[in-house]
């Protein structure tokens, strides 16, 4: 292999594909980053068998090549290197980087052990903007559920019927739900579930234009742009009926200030704990009054005024207690100015939307007194 390419380039490809990196005793070779020749450009490869990426950055060709080579430290290198253009070329499986003022050469090793990328068919496959799928990500993925003994909460949910695109995230909590329009090939309605760990690699790659997603039964396939792809096994469990969880309409609907509400519960939630991380919310005709307190330490009481209250015969009052963290977390990865709480009564589910989006539906399920 030889090769010629500018730092920023290397640095940026090898930033896209070195957070898969796992560092295995047993499977040493999933600890290395596959670089090959391609026309007019440089592959990179990584995998862990779970979630691998390949990206391609720019270069000058002058001699084909493949070689595997230890992610870690080929990206240390590469990042203490100045900004010039670096010469590449490989010897008897070794890596060798020249610059200006000197060089690194680093053992690698052959290609015939590291694992390949699987390559999805295209019979169910979509494609959306890529900053709509972000925006989508950013709006569910927090309220996926860590508890590996609920292996079905532990990613997200999308849901491909027609030309819509459902994203949906519980911990069985909470649940986020939110939709967009897409450009669909695939026939009848499919769900899977994403890993989180895939769902976060995505957002974090995801950028302008559109992106290509196609899955089969087990994987599941992101071309990001030109021939950029992230790849990934699927969970193949039962997801709950999320459709269930939405209440069917409300009896109370109160606006509230985004920025505002979010200090509110912030500065409510100190008087909170772990063992009672509860907040009490006495909505009334013109007000909510949210309450907390943690025994032996103190109390804390604090009023928000409805000065947009939506209309509504008979207004309820409504005695309900909510996980603060819940509220604010919708609350801080929502742009709205105002968003709605939807009430019916203290031991129904509460749901919250952004003012003007009613394809983002976000449902917290009480604590009970």
């Amino acid at each position: 292999m030889k090769v010629n390419c500018l730092k920023k380039d290397l640095v940026k490809g090898i930033n896209m594909v070195d957070d898969i990196i796992l560092i295995s005793n047993t499977l040493p070779i999933l600890s290395n980053l596959l670089i090959e020749t391609s026309e007019n450009s440089l592959h990179m490869i990584t995998t862990n068998l779970e979630v691998g990426m390949e990206c391609y950055i720019p270069a000058q060709v002058i001699e084909q090549g493949k070689i595997t080579v230890p992610a870690h430290k080929i990206s240390e290198a590469v990042k203490s290197l100045p900004d010039v253009e670096i010469n590449i070329n490989t010897e008897n499986n070794t890596f060798i980087i020249n610059y200006k003022k000197g060089f690194f050469r680093i053992n690698g090793s052959g290609v015939e052990d590291f694992p390949e990328l699987p390559q999805i068919e295209k019979s169910n496959t979509f494609s959306i903007k890529q900053t709509d799928l972000k925006r989508m990500i950013k709006k569910t993925s927090f309220a996926v559920s860590y508890d590996d003994a609920r292996p079905a909460l532990s990613g997200v949910l999308f849901v491909v019927v027609e030309d819509i695109l459902r994203l949906i995230a519980t911990d069985g909590r909470r649940m986020a739900c939110i939709e967009s329009t897409i450009k669909n090939s695939c026939r009848g309605k499919k769900e899977i579930i994403i890993p989180i760990k895939t769902i976060n690699k995505l957002s974090k790659i995801l950028d302008k234009g559109e992106v290509e997603v196609s899955f089969g039964e087990n994987e599941i396939s992101f071309q990001i742009k030109n021939k950029d792809r992230l790849v990934s096994r699927l969970i193949n469990k039962q997801f709950p009926d999320y459709q269930k969880a939405i209440p069917p309409d409300f009896k109370r609907r109160v606006r509230l200030k985004n920025k505002e509400f979010f200090d509110n519960l912030k500065r409510v939630a100190v008087l909170t704990s772990e063992e009672s991380a509860a907040v009490g919310f006495d909505v009334l005709a013109d007000k909510i009054i949210l309450k907390a307190n943690i025994p032996g330490i103190g109390e804390v009481k604090e009023e928000v005024d409805l000065k947009h209250k939506e209309p509504c015969p008979d207004v309820p009052l409504i005695n309900i207690i909510f996980e603060p963290r819940y509220i604010m977390d919708f609350l801080k990865n929502e742009e709205s100015a105002d968003v709605f709480l939807d009430l019916n009564g203290p031991l129904d589910s509460g749901v919250m939307k952004p003012d003007g989006d009613e394809k983002y539906t976000y449902v917290i399920m009480p604590i009970r007194p």
